[in-house]
């Protein structure tokens, strides 16, 4: 009894202990998680070139509450956005549709986690987001332009007021359950078919792709909000997309991502995820507006 007892005890440890290294696999926090993983899964030989593309992540965690637990002011997703004066709800002006809010960002609380420091010290990020009659834009086609807003604030954060929601965004939009934010620092590799893995797909050997694609897999099935890092591609890359569609050349990167978040009553398309992205010069610039959006879904 006592050797099958220390069997089980052993086993449920051993359970555990793949369990955790799950989990932890797909959040790198320094350079040795990221030479470990990719040991972990045989491709230390191309090392040098993977590592090239890290880059630092701020990762969203939500934890559900109501309106009056989340002060103002604070970052939040869904419910009711905090406006600075003379900024009402935004609505998309062809069809007088009001948006839907889906997240507010106080750079304040981010700065910690922003270790490349490319996003302002202060000052409030706002995202709304056309979900009219349950119809999204996938934001290939520049007539959408005015289907989202991205709008930076950037001023005194503790004057803001907390706005109700127009009256037929019930009936004409979508409206979200609140959740408060808190941020965490992450090291993020590209995904395969990422433009920013375009030195990686031309090293790595075709029976070596597999493997890759593993060392990646975690983000890709995980719900995953951020802001910076890599895009957690359900598709195919997008960067080229976004030079395409807007002529505008130049580094294109990822400023934010939101998950389906189903807790919150958000779901793009079957599961989808929304990206926002951003080149160099506008983010120095601090030109939020000039983002670009894209959807994908399975």
């Amino acid at each position: 009894m006592k050797q099958l007892f220390a069997f089980l005890l052993a086993l449920i440890l051993c359970m555990g202990c793949a369990v955790a290294g799950t989990e932890n696999r797909s959040v790198m926090r320094t350079m040795r998680d990221v030479e470990a993983a990719i040991a972990g899964w045989g491709l230390s030989e191309y090392y040098e070139e993977i590592s090239k593309t890290v880059r630092n992540s701020v990762r969203i965690v939500l934890t559900p509450a109501a309106e009056e637990e989340i002060p103002t002011g604070a970052s939040k997703m869904g419910g009711l956005p905090d406006l600075p004066e003379g900024v009402d709800w935004f609505r998309e002006e062809a069809v007088d549709v009001p948006l839907s809010f889906i997240c507010q960002i106080n750079f304040a609380e981010v700065k910690p986690y922003d270790t490349e420091n490319k996003l302002p010290d202060q000052g409030m990020l706002y995202f709304f987001y056309k979900c009219a009659m349950y119809v999204s834009p996938w934001r290939y086609d520049p007539y959408d332009e005015d289907s989202w807003v991205v709008f930076y604030y950037d001023g005194d954060t503790s004057i803001l007021t907390r706005r109700e929601a127009p009256e037929d965004l019930a009936q004409k939009g979508c409206a979200f359950a609140p959740a408060g934010m808190r941020f965490a620092q992450a090291l993020d590799l590209p995904d395969w078919y990422s433009g920013a893995a375009e030195e990686i797909r031309k090293v790595i050997r075709e029976e070596d792709h597999e493997n890759y694609a593993e060392l990646t897999g975690d983000a890709w099935d995980a719900i995953s909000n951020k802001l910076l890092g890599h895009s957690d591609n359900i598709q195919f890359e997008m960067e080229a997309e976004c030079e395409q569609e807007t002529g505008k050349t130049g580094n294109w990167h990822l400023l934010l991502q939101v998950d389906s978040n189903e807790n919150l009553g958000m779901m793009w398309g079957d599961g989808g995820r929304l990206y926002l992205w951003i080149t160099d010069e506008d983010l120095a610039a601090r030109d939020f507006s000039s983002s670009w959006l894209i959807m994908q879904c399975y």
